[in-house]
């Protein structure tokens, strides 16, 4: 079934950094703003109703993006708190009900489902110390109205690229080796992301250079993360590790840096992945 949804930039000469979002036919309606933009976005209509909010950005000790899921009975308010408390964040989505619908019960159970749906998923670092194991008491004749509300902002979310689900490999896409000789590793492009493969092998660092100090104690601490969160598994050679998880990066040669613990290109260290840059050039250019 198709569906509509229309957007309201408030700023035209920014309209990356600060947009409002609604299915027509839902109350439920949606602020996406960056970090520099939440005493602008205060401004709009109904942005200080009961809502449910998404912190989204990348922490530099972790290899996969962070998330942190949090509600507030006064909007854009309560997340004043995080732009000095929280740095890893870059942006945040919002939702809020247009006939301010939402009420206490329904946002701390809102924020239980979507804890739960992202520590499940995997595919974000999250940044809750509180994982609301524990469901909520929800009346019989609430559940129907929150399971909706659910619903719709699961939808909205996709709608902004945030993903609620393991990012499955597509049966069409193709894998691109690594080069060279050592453990093997593989990876796709899927959705605007490159995906390190489940199977694929990390190496031990071999950068010796000043240079690379910093990036390698990054690398370090995100290879820690990924082995407490199980996403990674240490193989029986030493300084290699065995990925269990897709672990999304936003170019390959992040990916390449790293696997490889060291320089380098992914675009010469991936078979075949040049193909990846070559279309996406020739469709800019209109060949």
């Amino acid at each position: 079934m198709a569906r509509v949804i229309t957007y309201y930039y408030p700023d035209e000469t920014a309209p990356s950094s600060l947009k409002v979002f609604q299915d027509r036919s839902s109350q439920i309606r949606g602020f996406f703003f960056t970090r520099d933009r939440l005493e602008d976005i205060a401004k709009e209509q109904n942005a200080g109703n009961y809502a449910i909010y998404f912190l989204l950005g990348n922490d530099e000790e972790h290899a996969i993006p962070t998330i942190y899921v949090g509600q507030s009975k006064n909007g854009a308010g309560r997340i004043t708190d995080h732009k000095h408390k929280k740095s890893f964040w870059s942006h945040c989505i919002m939702f809020v009900s247009d006939n301010n619908a939402f009420d206490t019960n329904a946002i701390d159970y809102m924020e239980y489902y979507f804890i739960q749906k992202v520590v499940s998923a995997g595919v974000y670092v999250v940044e809750n110390k509180d994982e609301r194991k524990k469901k909520p008491n929800v009346s019989i004749y609430d559940q129907p109205a929150y399971d909706q509300y659910v619903a719709q902002i699961e939808f909205l979310l996709q709608v902004e690229g945030v993903q609620l689900a393991l990012p499955a490999k597509k049966i069409t896409g193709k894998y691109y080796k690594l080069k060279g000789k050592g453990p093997s590793a593989q990876a796709y492009f899927q959705d605007g992301f490159f995906y390190l493969d489940v199977g694929s092998t990390i190496r031990p660092a071999t950068a010796k250079s000043e240079s690379m100090k910093a990036t390698l104690q990054r690398r370090e601490k995100q290879l820690q993360s990924l082995l407490a969160e199980g996403k990674i598994a240490p193989t029986q050679e030493a300084g290699c590790y065995e990925v269990l998880y897709p672990l999304s990066f936003n170019s390959p040669s992040m990916m390449a840096v790293f696997i490889l613990g060291r320089s380098a290109n992914g675009w010469d260290e991936f078979l075949g992945i040049r193909e990846l840059r070559d279309t996406t050039d020739s469709e800019r250019l209109g060949s």
